[in-house]
């Protein structure tokens, strides 16, 4: 398999990755949030960090990454905070609004989360 096959492979698992557990964060604090009425900040934390550890796991188990849990965290967690950042400066500084911001910056959070895992040597990818 070629080092291009190998990365378009792992990207997709990365993204089907991705995709479900962005269904389960929306799902789970819906559900924990606007059904059960657990408080708001410490459900989303909470439900955030599981789905952080599980993710770590189900993209090791996977193949897509290699079990760094420690380059995980520390390339994921800048990625992360980026992220609000990023939806702030589009809705409030540039007056556009918060869905299509939230949207666009999710996207390219995503990829660039995946550039950085594929940079620091995370990325389980055959040459």
């Amino acid at each position: 398999m070629s080092i291009k096959q190998s990365l378009l492979h792992n990207f997709s698992k990365y993204t089907m990755i991705g995709v479900v557990f962005y269904f389960l964060f929306v799902g789970l604090n819906g559900l924990l949030i606007d059904v059960l009425h657990f408080p708001t900040f410490m459900t989303s934390l909470l439900v955030f960090l599981v789905l952080f550890l599980v993710k770590f796991f189900a993209s090791v188990y996977l193949g897509v990454i290699k079990s760094r849990f420690a380059l995980y965290v520390a390339s994921n967690t800048l990625i992360s905070l980026a992220a609000p950042f990023g939806v702030w400066l589009a809705v409030e500084q540039w007056h556009l609004p918060a869905s299509l911001s939230t949207a666009v910056i999710l996207a390219g959070v995503f990829v660039v989360r995946y550039v950085v895992m594929g940079r620091v040597g995370l990325l389980n990818v055959k040459h």
